[in-house]
């Protein structure tokens, strides 16, 4: 299984962005916050940067407006 191997996993902060837009539309909104914070700190993952002033900003306005 990927998740127990010790091969790096790479994605983006695009991908992110998108993962927690439809998980949002799924009603697993409250799961995205603490899997996104999991991938940043599993060292197995590789995160590739978008802009991240844009990132972030778009990450706390998903966070601090459920409407969003």
């Amino acid at each position: 299984m990927l998740i127990n191997s010790k091969t790096q996993k790479i994605t983006s902060e695009y991908i992110l962005m998108e993962l927690g837009n439809g998980l949002s539309r799924l009603h697993f909104r409250h799961l995205v916050k603490p899997l996104i914070s999991m991938l940043f700190s599993d060292s197995s993952f590789m995160i590739v940067p978008s802009d991240s002033t844009l990132f972030q900003k778009a990450y706390q306005l998903f966070i601090n407006r459920p409407d969003k």
